[in-house]
């Protein structure tokens, strides 16, 4: 059996990722070593991690002490751990890291320890991106520990979205030089929920390199693109929920934590939107996505095909969801065609059809939960991880 090392966060979502594979690893046999790196030195923490005789490190977040820059050691400091590194991307590979010139030094980073590491990601492109570089990386889902049954106790919402939604694109960034780019992406991705960023972000990195043959610095700059792109997100959100027809919208969740000195950084102003405060716990979400009539996806602009953790946690308890279409959907559930929209259009009428026939929704919802349970907690994708690293 193998011992891991895990970096403890204080950032809640990644604590409870590095919790629930601790106790995946632990069920399966394997041992665990968790370090906190707060207040101590770059070099003393990497001793202290080697002096714990682990055989990998496994790396799930990426705002870790081990992901970034230390400019005492002139290194990453995952690039200094002399063991196996595992690396699990729940976001797209390089979603926190905003300039080229940023991201090329991380890539750089990774194509230096790709000889001892492996990569798991959702999106496919992402595995593409780092295998057309010689860095190994394999696809993965999204895993729940929601598998509680909850009582029933009827809809807490007619229709609810948990997260930040804002009020709408508007004139959001458009200090970016390239903002007329990437507005462009955020309405043609609103008139049809299964177009492709990728291609966009891909032709906006030939169009600034017409003539370089430089893989690594195209791929920093379409990484760019598509974080620079990711930051409309939350306005995409509320240019969706402001079009839904015939029902009250429920925004569980404030605006970010932290966003830009921007005028227009406003709430979703409309009749039929109604906010309230954060969940402040994972158990009061799980409520939430198990009684509300409907639940609302709408996946942020980093992802083509990934099925994200928002719509795995619904299923995994219970719940109903309509998610925007993703490829990857298929391969997840029998009843993708039943949860999922690629219009505006196609959401309200199938919000109208849902609420108008609970047997129908009960029974998709009950088939979705079937399916994420079969393959979705966190010791099935625990083991589809340790099946590759046995291989490789």
């Amino acid at each position: 059996m193998a011992k891991f090392f895990l970096e403890i966060s204080r950032q809640p979502i990644y604590q409870r990722i590095i919790e629930n594979f601790t106790q995946a690893l632990s069920s399966l046999g394997h041992g665990v070593v968790l370090g906190w790196p707060e207040n101590c030195d770059p070099l003393d923490y990497l001793i202290k991690i080697h002096q714990q005789n682990v055989d990998y490190c496994l790396i799930t977040n990426p705002i870790s002490r081990l992901n970034q820059y230390s400019p005492e050691l002139g290194h990453f400091l995952f690039e200094l751990l002399e063991m196996p590194l595992v690396f699990i991307h729940h976001d797209s590979i390089f979603a926190t890291v905003p300039t080229p010139e940023a991201i090329g030094a991380k890539l750089t980073a990774l194509m230096a320890t790709r000889a001892w590491s492996t990569h798991f990601c959702l999106e496919s492109w992402n595995i593409a991106d780092l295998e057309s570089l010689g860095i190994p990386a394999f696809p993965v889902r999204h895993a729940s520990e929601f598998f509680a049954d909850l009582p029933e106790t009827g809809p807490a919402y007619p229709c609810s979205f948990v997260g930040h939604v804002m009020a709408g694109i508007s004139n959001h960034y458009d200090y970016f030089r390239f903002s007329h780019w990437l507005k462009a992406d955020c309405w043609n991705r609103l008139v049809d929920f299964g177009y492709s960023l990728e291609p966009s972000a891909l032709r906006f990195a030939r169009h600034h390199l017409p003539d370089s043959d430089n893989l690594p610095l195209l791929i920093s700059l379409k990484h760019s693109y598509i974080s620079q792109l990711h930051l409309y997100s939350i306005f995409l959100r509320g240019e969706v929920i402001k079009r839904i027809e015939g029902t009250e919208v429920a925004i569980i969740g404030g605006p970010p934590p932290s966003g830009p000195e921007d005028p227009d950084w406003d709430f979703l102003t409309a009749d039929h939107v109604r906010y309230y405060p954060p969940t402040p716990d994972y158990q009061q979400a799980q409520a939430i996505y198990r009684h509300s009539c409907i639940n609302l996806n709408i996946t942020s602009l980093q992802f083509d095909t990934a099925v994200i953790n928002r719509v795995i946690d619904i299923g995994a308890c219970g719940g109903f969801v309509l998610t925007d279409w993703k490829p990857d959907l298929a391969s997840l559930t029998s009843v993708a065609q039943e949860i999922s929209y690629r219009s505006i259009e196609e959401l309200n009428s199938k919000i109208a059809y849902y609420q108008a026939h609970p047997r129908q929704r009960q029974e998709v919802a009950a088939q979705l939960a079937a399916d994420i349970r079969r393959s979705c907690s966190y010791p099935q994708v625990t083991a589809t991880i340790l099946e590759h690293l046995e291989a490789s």
